[in-house]
């Protein structure tokens, strides 16, 4: 089924997304999404030192959006499907999810949305489009977890002779930092975030420097948001004691002094007898 699907969708150009996967500015491998009708597929490929993943999965989603079956299986070296490696299906009330020596299976629940162990880029996307679609654009994440949704940048970029507006969603909760990746105007996957590995269109790659600049601006906006929410309150003195003092006036070292600092000023200093 996946192959087919592969085999039909690179026949019909609309029906075919490709972008290139980049390690600093080098090409290193490649995604293809394919769609038809209510299935995608998606063959994700690159190399990192003699390593690196070789993905395809297939996709059933029900008319809403939701995703109702995902199958990931590893590629050999000739580029065909080996076994399924992980599976998730949604259906009969009931959700499902096997791979990794797991398998396991929950109530479904209106809004949850099941997070691959080794996902693709596509797969950021198709999380940031359900937030998107969620009540406070929070949702429940399977196996466990909660992720929410902030559109943190709207800009419009050139991609030859036409224009397209993309946006940069930040999705919370799924590590220390906020991950992130670039959406179309229809809500699907753009480019990744600019990290040690970028994929994006082939005809967006003179664009990077101007989302990486966007994305720049956006990180150093949240260290100085925790810098303020963390960051001690300053007190009107500070006061160091018993230290050696350099006199640079008389080029002496004065031993067990001890200073006393206002805002940038020393307005006190004596040496300890």
């Amino acid at each position: 089924m996946l192959t087919t699907l592969f085999a039909f969708a690179l026949a019909l150009a609309s029906d075919t997304a490709r972008y290139v996967v980049l390690n600093h500015g080098r090409p290193a491998g490649e995604m293809v999404v394919v769609t038809g009708g209510d299935s995608a597929a998606v063959r994700f490929v690159y190399q990192d030192r003699q390593r690196g993943p070789r993905v395809q999965v297939r996709y059933r989603f029900g008319s809403d959006g939701t995703l109702l079956l995902r199958e990931a299986a590893g590629l050999s070296a000739a580029a065909q499907p080996t076994s399924v490696a992980e599976r998730f299906d949604l259906s009969g009330g009931e959700a499902r999810w096997s791979g990794g020596g797991e398998n396991a299976r929950a109530r479904a629940e209106a809004g949850a949305f099941y997070l691959p162990r080794g996902g693709t880029p596509y797969d950021r996307a198709l999380l940031a489009a359900h937030l998107l679609r969620q009540p406070n654009r929070s949702a429940r994440l399977l196996p466990v977890g909660t992720a929410s949704l902030e559109i943190v940048a709207d800009t419009v970029v050139r991609l030859g002779s036409r224009s397209a507006r993309i946006r940069l969603a930040a999705i919370r909760g799924l590590g220390f930092d906020d991950a992130a990746v670039w959406l179309d105007e229809g809500n699907r996957f753009f480019a990744s975030d600019a990290a040690w590995f970028i994929t994006v269109p082939v005809e967006a790659v003179p664009v990077l420097p101007a989302l990486r600049a966007v994305e720049k601006a956006w990180r150093a906006r949240q260290s100085q948001a925790v810098a303020a929410r963390l960051a001690p309150a300053a007190s009107n003195a500070l006061v160091i004691r018993n230290g050696d003092v350099f006199d640079a006036e008389r080029g002496l070292m004065r031993p067990r002094t001890t200073v006393v600092v206002e805002h940038d000023r020393i307005t006190d200093r004596k040496s300890v007898v």
